[in-house]
């Protein structure tokens, strides 16, 4: 059981972590050289958010559902969870204007569905039943 909680949440958990901390942070520095290391509760919003998204991901483990039916509840809990987290907790991180947020959010979409599309036609190319040879078929050449 713990085995399945470290595989399933903890680790996803620390991946979404390090790799939102390290966006944010090359970005920030990209853009404005004068901004200092990301402040301590900006680091605790980011942990609870990568939580929220670990947990978010259980719902692909949900056989009853179809994949189909799976993908879009995903990216809906997703997507408001990411502008609530911008909105509310994430003020130093992203400035309050409403635009930068409608921004992030559409190129969340963008990302999205791109990766969702590329996801789909490896499933779909997947599932093609493969070719079997025809026993009647007598080669003539060898």
């Amino acid at each position: 059981m713990l085995k399945k909680i470290f595989n399933n949440v903890i680790l996803p958990t620390s991946l979404f972590y390090t790799v939102i901390s390290l966006f944010i942070g090359v970005t920030s520095f990209t853009l404005d050289r004068n901004i200092p290391a990301i402040p301590v509760s900006n680091l605790l919003v980011i942990a609870a958010y990568s939580l929220v998204l670990s947990l978010f991901n259980l719902i692909f483990k949900i056989k009853a559902l179809n994949v189909y039916i799976r993908i879009p509840i995903h990216y809906i809990l997703t997507a408001v969870s990411l502008y609530v987290v911008l909105l509310v907790a994430a003020g130093d991180i992203v400035t309050n204007t409403q635009n930068i947020r409608l921004v992030m959010v559409l190129f969340y979409t963008i990302i999205y569905v791109i990766s969702t599309v590329v996801f789909i036609c490896v499933n779909e190319s997947r599932k093609k039943p493969r070719k079997t040879e025809d026993t009647n078929y007598e080669k003539i050449y060898k």
